[in-house]
C-alpha cells in the first residue's frame, strides 16, 4: 500500500546506508504513487526525501514542483488528519520549507496550519516546532508568542536535549521573550547541577550560551569541561573559565602547611596530656605562675592537715538536750 511504500523508505532513510538504485526505484515509485500520498504517508515521503536526495535528484524525476504543489494542495486536510499532536503536519514543517526552498508566503501558511494544535503538544513536539520555525528563519511573533507562553509553562518537562534545541532555536531566530529565557537559563541550571547534561552536548550551543548569557550560570567545572573540547572559534563567543585552584602539597622538608583561623589545634603527640616538668609546675596553656616543687608539695600537705583537723573537731559538750531547750520555750510563753 501507499502507507507502507512511505514507511519502509523512511526506514531506509533513517537506517545510515546508502544505496543509489534503491533510492533511485523509490523515486521512481514515489512518482507514480504522489497522487495517492496523504497524512502520514505524505510527511514520510517528504522526510525520507530530504534526508537521501538533493533537490536536482528530485528535478531529474520531475518530483520538485509536483511535491510542492501537492503538498501546499493537502495543507487543509493535512491539518484535519494531523490530530491534537500535529505530528504529520509538523514533520512537514520541519522538513519541507528548507528542503523544498518554499517561499515564506508558504512557510506561513504552514506554520498558520500547525498553530491550531500548539495547545495539545507536549514538551518533545513544542521543541520540534520551535527548531521548524528556526529552521524556515520564520520570524512571525503572531504565530510565535503562543509557542512561547506554551513552552515556558512546559519548562519542567524539557528534557536536556530538547532544552539544547530551545537554546539554539531561539538564537537562530534571534527573539525570545525574556520570561522564557529566563525559564530556559534556569532548567539549564537545574539539569547542569544533577549532571544530566554532558559538555559535549553543550558543545555546537556555545555561541547561543554566550549570546543569551547562560554561560556564566553554568557550573565552572562543566565551563572547563566544554572549554577543553571547544575550537578556537567557538571559544570566542564565552569568555575563558578560571583554572581550578590546586592546594600545593606539602614535601616532607617544608614542614606543616599553615593552620587555618577557624580550624581545631592540630594533633600532636602529647596535646591531651599534661606533663610536669621537674622544679616547678606549668598549668595548661595560660602559663600561670609557677612555683618550685617543695614549697608547692609543703602547701598541699599544711592543706590537707586543717582539713583533717576540722572533721575531727567535735562540738563541745555542755549537759544540755532537746527536752531541757523545750521545757525553757513553754516557760517563756
Amino acid at each position: 500500500s501507499n502507507g507502507q511504500f512511505a514507511h519502509v523508505f523512511l526506514l531506509f532513510s533513517m537506517s545510515g546506508l546508502r544505496d543509489g538504485a534503491f533510492v533511485n526505484r523509490m523515486l521512481n515509485e514515489g512518482a507514480g504513487r504522489l497522487d495517492r500520498l496523504h497524512g502520514r504517508s505524505l510527511s514520510n515521503f517528504v522526510v525520507a526525501c530530504s534526508k537521501t536526495t538533493t533537490l536536482s535528484e528530485l528535478q531529474m524525476h520531475g518530483l520538485e514542483n509536483r511535491l510542492k504543489q501537492h503538498t501546499m494542495l493537502l495543507l487543509p486536510k493535512l491539518s484535519v488528519e494531523a490530530g491534537a499532536g500535529g505530528g504529520p503536519l509538523l514533520d512537514i514543517f520541519l522538513a519541507a520549507p528548507s528542503y523544498l526552498v518554499l517561499p515564506e508566503d508558504d512557510c506561513l501558511e504552514v506554520a498558520r496550519a500547525l498553530s491550531g494544535h500548539i495547545p495539545g503538544m507536549g514538551a518533545a513536539e513544542l521543541t520540534r516546532c520551535l527548531l521548524g520555525f528556526a529552521k524556515a528563519k520564520l520570524m512571525h511573533k503572531p504565530l510565535l508568542l503562543p509557542l512561547f507562553y506554551k513552552l515556558h509553562k512546559a519548562r519542567d518537562q524539557l528534557q536536556p536535549e530538547d532544552l539544547v534545541s530551545c537554546i539554539w532555536s531561539v538564537h537562530l531566530l534571534g527573539f525570545c521573550k525574556p520570561k522564557l529565557r529566563r525559564s530556559l537559563g534556569f532548567m539549564l541550571t537545574q539539569h547542569a547541577k544533577n549532571r544530566r547534561i554532558a559538555p559535549r552536548s553543550l558543545l555546537q550551543v556555545m555561541p547561543a550560551l554566550g549570546n543569551l548569557h547562560m554561560w556564566g550560570r553554568l557550573p565552572l567545572s562543566l565551563q572547563r569541561g566544554v572549554w577543553r573540547l571547544a575550537g578556537e572559534d567557538q571559544r570566542r563567543c564565552v569568555p575563558e573559565p578560571p583554572e581550578k585552584v590546586m592546594q600545593p602539597s606539602t614535601g616532607p622538608d617544608e614542614g606543616p602547611p599553615p593552620e587555618k583561623p577557624w580550624c581545631l589545634p592540630r594533633l600532636v603527640p602529647g596535646l591531651l596530656r599534661r606533663r610536669m616538668k621537674r622544679g616547678q609546675i606549668v598549668v595548661g596553656a595560660q602559663q600561670l605562675e609557677s612555683l618550685p616543687l617543695g614549697q608547692q608539695m609543703a602547701e598541699l600537705k599544711e592543706r590537707e592537715e586543717q582539713g583533717l583537723a576540722e572533721v575531727n573537731q567535735k562540738p563541745p559538750v555542755t549537759g544540755r538536750t532537746a527536752v531541757d531547750d523545750f521545757v525553757r520555750l513553754v516557760q517563756r510563753l
